[in-house]
């Protein structure tokens, strides 16, 4: 009996554990150019995230008809969501966590600048930096990697 109980307890440790390492990525991070803040958030299992600071935050003269107007999202192909603030924006959706690589994975990242969605894997390298690999097919090979440091709050 003691022996099950150990067990149990020992499985009770390790579950914990690793949902302790999988939420390691929580928070607010810099993007590469530390022109936006990304918050990476969990609902269930899935982990997700929004700009939530933006260095420029309003229209500069890139678009003179929007001048001084907070930023929306317009490279978006769909017209009807060209107007929706980049604030609050949701650009990370469907990670979650791979305990046996360390990464998040099978997740989507929306890149603003060109209204495109990518697959996307994240592997934190340490604590502060977070390495992100946005690419054009599931396995990573044609892509891009970012590397974001986190918010020092």
């Amino acid at each position: 009996m003691k022996t099950i109980k150990c067990l149990v307890l020992f499985g009770l440790i390790s579950l914990g554990l690793s949902v302790v390492e999988s939420d390691l990525i929580l928070g607010k991070w810099f993007t590469v150019s530390e022109n936006s803040q990304i918050e990476i958030y969990k609902i269930s299992a899935e982990y997700k995230g929004k700009i939530v600071w933006l260095k420029n935050p309003n229209f500069g003269e890139r678009y003179p008809d929007k001048i001084g107007k907070p930023k929306t999202d317009v490279q978006n192909p769909d017209l009807k969501k060209q107007e929706q603030p980049l604030l609050g924006l949701e650009l990370l959706n469907g990670f979650h966590f791979n305990g046996n690589d360390k990464r998040w994975v099978d997740g989507t990242i929306y890149n603003p600048e060109d209204g495109k969605n990518y697959y996307c894997n994240m592997q934190l390298e340490n604590m502060d930096t977070l390495r992100v690999r946005g690419s054009l097919d599931a396995w990573g090979f044609l892509g891009k990697t970012q590397i974001w440091s986190r918010v020092k709050e």
